[in-house]
C-alpha cells in the first residue's frame, strides 16, 4: 500500500480534521508531516535561501511562508529517498476526489506508474496549458503537460524524481511550485491525471501568505521580462527535444 503524507502546521487543527476525514476512504497508509512554520523562524535559518538571486530574478525576496513551504516539500523529498519508495504528497486544504484517487493508487499497485518520476494530482487552473495523452488507465488518463501547473497541492513522487528535485535546488530563490515547474532545469517532466485526483479548497485562507506586489521600476520590469523570455525559450526547447 502506498504511503501518503499530508503537510500540516501544528496550529492548523481544523485543516488536519478536514483532510483526515477524507483520507479515511483512500486506500493508503496515512502520515501527518509537520509543516515548517517559516513565520516562526529567522530568514537566516534557511541556509539554502539565496536572497540575491531571488531579488535578481524575481525582483523581490521569498517571504517566510514561502520558505517554510519550500522547506516542507524539500524535507518530504528527502523522506521519499530515505524510505526508497514512491509516496504521495498532499497539502491539507484540498478536496480529494476519492474514486479517481483510488483508481490512481490501483494503477500504482499494478505497476502502471513505474516509468513516471512525478505526477501532478491536482486540477489545472492555469491558462495556455496544453497536454498530450500518455496512456489511458482505469477511470482516468495520464497526460503530459507542456508547462507546469503552478501548484503543489498534491503529487506522486518517486525516489528518482525526488533526487532530481533535490540535486537542482541547492539554492532556493523561487517559490517551490515555480521551481518544480521548471522541468528544463530539474529534468522532472510534468505529468498529471485527467480528471484530477484532488482540487483546491477555497474555504481555507492560505497558511503561507504571499507578499504584496510592490511597484517595480521600468528597469526591474524589463529584467524580469527578459528572464521570463529566456526561461520560456528553454522550456519550449526542452519540450521539442524530449518528446
Amino acid at each position: 500500500m502506498i504511503d501518503i503524507y499530508y503537510i500540516n502546521l501544528d496550529k492548523s487543527i481544523e485543516r488536519k480534521e478536514h483532510i483526515e476525514s477524507q483520507l479515511k476512504d483512500v486506500e493508503c497508509n496515512v502520515h501527518r508531516f509537520p509543516a515548517t512554520n517559516g513565520h516562526m523562524l529567522d530568514i537566516s535559518q534557511f541556509d539554502k535561501y539565496n536572497s540575491t538571486k531571488s531579488k535578481k530574478y524575481r525582483k523581490r525576496e521569498l517571504n517566510k511562508g514561502q520558505l517554510g513551504c519550500f522547506s516542507s516539500h524539500y524535507n518530504l523529498w528527502q523522506k521519499c529517498i530515505e524510505i526508497n519508495k514512491p509516496i504521495l504528497i498532499i497539502e491539507d486544504d484540498i478536496i480529494i476526489h476519492t474514486p479517481v484517487m483510488n483508481n490512481f493508487i490501483e494503477s500504482y499497485k499494478k505497476g502502471d506508474l513505474e516509468n513516471y518520476e512525478c505526477i501532478r494530482l491536482f486540477n489545472n487552473r492555469r491558462r495556455s496549458v496544453t497536454y498530450k495523452q500518455e496512456k489511458k488507465l482505469f477511470g482516468y488518463y495520464l497526460v503530459r503537460y507542456n508547462k507546469g501547473l503552478m501548484g503543489t497541492q498534491g503529487y506522486y513522487i518517486t525516489p528518482r524524481g525526488a533526487s532530481k528535485l533535490i540535486t537542482e535546488s541547492k539554492e532556493w530563490f523561487l517559490p517551490v511550485d515555480i521551481y518544480m515547474d521548471s522541468f528544463w532545469i530539474n529534468k522532472v517532466i510534468p505529468y498529471g491525471t485527467l480528471p484530477a485526483c484532488v482540487s483546491t479548497q477555497d474555504e481555507f485562507e492560505s497558511d503561507i501568505g504571499y507578499e504584496q506586489k510592490n511597484k517595480r521600476s521600468l528597469s526591474h520590469s524589463l529584467k524580469r521580462e527578459f528572464y521570463s523570455l529566456i526561461q520560456n525559450f528553454r522550456r519550449i526547447s526542452f519540450n521539442i527535444f524530449n518528446r
